[in-house]
């Protein structure tokens, strides 16, 4: 699990793009099987996530 932003409208994402294209990661060696798009809302109770997208990875 890797939260890279949270974003709370569209032009936000827009912003966390441009912010994500000009990091620069050190590499790592690891195995995906799948990519998730979560949607998180906070509620008193505490958060709720719901996937939105499930992209497959191929191996």
């Amino acid at each position: 699990h890797i939260t890279l932003g949270r974003v709370k409208s569209e032009s936000g994402i827009n912003n966390l793009i441009k912010k994500l294209e000009n990091v620069n990661f050190e590499p790592r060696q690891v195995s995906i099987n799948e990519i998730l798009v979560v949607k998180s809302v906070l509620k008193p109770s505490g958060s709720e996530y719901t996937t939105l997208m499930t992209i497959p990875l191929q191996t």
